[in-house]
């Protein structure tokens, strides 16, 4: 079998790792507020539960060097969590 070897631009490498650290920050982000939103409650709700969940996830991803050496993964985290930001704007 051949191998296909594609090339990656400077400008590949540039939007996937811009796009991904807005992505992530936006949501880590939004994640916090809800969470101490959450925090005058006091039950810990399912959803409470679960902004702990993905924020945890989410700094997990972003502490994570080999996501940012390779562009295919950093590709398949912007299509992972780019819905949503698309998700909570349409809530807002």
């Amino acid at each position: 079998m051949e191998e296909k070897i594609i090339q990656q631009s400077g400008l590949d490498w540039f939007q996937a790792t811009e796009s991904l650290k807005s992505i992530l920050n936006s949501l880590i982000s939004f994640y916090s507020v809800e969470e101490l939103n959450l925090l005058n409650k006091k039950q810990t709700s399912e959803y409470q539960t679960y902004c702990i969940k993905m924020q945890k996830e989410l700094r997990k991803v972003n502490r994570d060097t080999e996501i940012w050496q390779n562009l295919d993964l950093m590709n398949e985290g912007i299509a992972k969590y780019s819905p949503l930001i698309k998700k909570i704007n349409e809530t807002i």
